[in-house]
């Protein structure tokens, strides 16, 4: 995330809202510090009801909006902030949302999905979307996301169940261990729109991120 005067944190929460004290700011010899005026919290919903959504959080008058996002007729499976835009991810609708951060307005819109997972970005202009899928074979997404209105530039097949995602400077990383399928990470190369192996890690993984030395864990 680029530090700067405006910087939203997000946080998921699956069953509420649960906050842990922690430096936000830094310590007091840092030359530069990170300050936060929002925290978005995805709220998952009820499972048939499509009741999620996602809340806002006010660290300097401890308030929270607790629908500043709603009406969303879908689970809040996952939500990602990239300059200005929060993008969330509706996983029993189908879809990948886009909103003005600051406004929470819808800007844009990408459905037709079976069962999208988790959104993470190659680049400005570039996002990788895991998308799970029970009757045909499961894809990890490559988007256009230039414009409000993301496009599916490719889908790669991937073997398992995607849900979490790390990407570093050379490569994308899908874990494959939803509802314990397989032990396998997938390695793709997004810029080349392909699956270029796999990673038997003995384990269901279910998330993975990467250091700033691109180690992923």
């Amino acid at each position: 995330m680029t530090l700067r005067r405006l910087s939203l944190i997000v946080l998921t929460a699956a069953l509420g809202l649960t906050f842990f004290g922690c430096d936000l700011i830094g310590t007091d010899e840092e030359q530069s510090s990170v300050v936060t005026e929002g925290v978005y919290v995805a709220n998952q919903g009820n499972f048939g009801d499509g009741n999620g959504s996602v809340s806002l959080y006010n660290p300097d008058t401890e308030t929270v909006t607790s629908e500043a996002i709603g009406n969303l007729n879908s689970i809040v499976q996952s939500i990602t902030l990239r300059n200005d835009r929060l993008y969330l991810v509706a996983n029993s609708g189908g879809r990948l949302d886009v909103f003005d951060a600051g406004a929470q307005t819808q800007e844009g819109q990408l459905t037709g999905f079976s069962g999208p997972r988790y959104l993470a970005f190659t680049d400005d202009q570039t996002a990788v979307l895991t998308n799970q899928s029970f009757s045909d074979s499961s894809s990890v997404e490559i988007l256009d996301v230039n414009t409000p209105s993301p496009e599916v530039i490719a889908s790669i097949e991937v073997p398992g169940t995607p849900e979490g995602l790390a990407v570093t400077d050379n490569q994308t990383y899908a874990t494959l261990g939803g509802f314990s399928d397989t032990t396998l990470v997938a390695t793709l190369d997004a810029s080349e729109r392909r699956l270029t192996g796999t990673i038997d890690v003995g384990c269901a993984p279910r998330y993975a991120v990467a250091d700033r030395q691109d180690e992923v864990f």
